[in-house]
């Protein structure tokens, strides 16, 4: 975890120019999902961790590795803790990380109080579209304003392939979804394209690339 997140970023102080911005999943790992089932599918949306100790002892370790790394994001897995017994509590330092069952994307205990507060992640957290509509794990009675609000109020910056503004906005509008939040989501996934240099030297100019694309017309013709 460490040579990837060096190679692809281009060294071990974070995102700077010349970094490819890599995201790290899935925290706090799928590895212990009832039977081996795929998490993202409702037959293995439970976490059954069946050693003490095992999600610090086992599982934890690589996203510290990344996060010592300052790896530039992660991705929440799917799955939620099993919270009737079949799964001992696990503890990170001493602390219990988390008893809302609820997949991880909406787990403020695991998402704010476990990957930044407890292991000193600072980069940005980017889920997946499903969240709100397929992989809705202990959120199935809340409305598609009200998942987006828990989502972004847990730490979740960015649900990517979801350009749903109208339901996030009217989580704001309805009183579910801080502004602070939401500006906080904001913030967190724009830095790192401010540190790529995306918005100062954007690697796309669209004039120059449909006069690269006439070009390689003409020279295919000949």
């Amino acid at each position: 975890v460490r040579e990837l997140v060096r190679g692809y970023q281009n060294g071990e102080d974070g995102l700077k120019e010349g970094s490819v911005v890599l995201t790290v999943k899935h925290f706090p790992g799928d590895g212990p999902a009832e039977n081996g089932f795929e998490p993202h599918l409702p037959i293995g949306q439970w976490r059954i961790y069946g050693t003490e100790g095992s999600m610090e002892k086992y599982h934890l370790p690589p996203f510290q590795a990344a996060f010592d790394m300052k790896a530039s994001a992660i991705m929440p897995d799917y799955s939620r803790v099993a919270p009737d017994g079949r799964s001992k509590p696990q503890y990170y330092r001493g602390k219990l990380t988390s008893k809302e069952a609820v997949g991880s994307t909406y787990s403020k205990e695991l998402i704010t109080g476990l990957a930044r507060e407890g292991m000193g992640f600072n980069g940005y957290v980017n889920s997946d579209s499903g969240i709100t509509s397929v992989q809705t794990y202990g959120v199935e009675e809340l409305s598609l304003p009200e998942r987006y609000a828990k989502a972004i109020s847990a730490g979740t910056d960015v649900i990517g392939g979801n350009s749903d503004v109208e339901n996030i906005i009217a989580a704001v509008e309805n009183g579910y979804l801080l502004k602070e939040d939401l500006d906080r989501a904001n913030y967190n996934r724009l830095l790192s394209l401010f540190k790529v240099g995306r918005v100062d030297n954007p690697y796309l100019n669209p004039d120059n690339a449909d006069k690269v694309r006439e070009e390689n017309l003409e020279n295919a013709k000949k």
